[in-house]
């Protein structure tokens, strides 16, 4: 599992997961609009599963949303989500999930001292440029140095 985790107000950390597309096309969700049509919807973590977030890059930044790298942000604004699908707003990638994946204060840091998690500075190209079945596998590589 890849996750793309961020510190959220006073709890603990919460994350997406990025890399597991389900079945479901977000056309089947978003029937009007355009970009919508052959876009996987991913599976985004078991809490909350009726919460679309959604990771946009090129685009400017989004009111409310959590920046994660450069031009890459976190969001939860379905108004803005309509505004990218539509055509409304310009982005170069989307990548929408549903549900998220959070910690308890202190959890998170806990399982990777234990060795349960490798922490990974985020890169858009890994996340947006690769197949999602490819992604773990490359940074997976990268933490343990193995170059193929």
């Amino acid at each position: 599992t890849v996750l793309v985790v961020t510190q959220h107000g006073k709890g603990g950390p919460i994350g997406v997961i990025v890399n597991r597309p389900q079945e479901i096309s977000l056309d089947t969700i978003f029937p009007d609009l355009p970009k919508a049509k052959g876009c996987s919807l991913f599976f985004g973590g078991p809490t909350y599963p009726a919460q679309i977030s959604y990771l946009v890059r090129g685009t400017d930044a989004l009111t409310g949303a959590l920046t994660i790298a450069k031009d890459t942000y976190l969001a939860y604004d379905m108004p803005i989500l309509g505004e990218l699908l539509d055509g409304k707003r310009a982005y170069k990638d989307l990548r929408v999930m549903h549900g998220l994946a959070s910690w308890a204060p202190g959890q998170l840091e806990y399982e990777i001292q234990l060795g349960g998690w490798y922490v990974m500075p985020f890169d858009n190209a890994v996340i947006f440029d690769r197949p999602a079945g490819e992604i773990w596998q490359e940074l997976y590589n990268r933490a343990n140095s193995i170059v193929l």
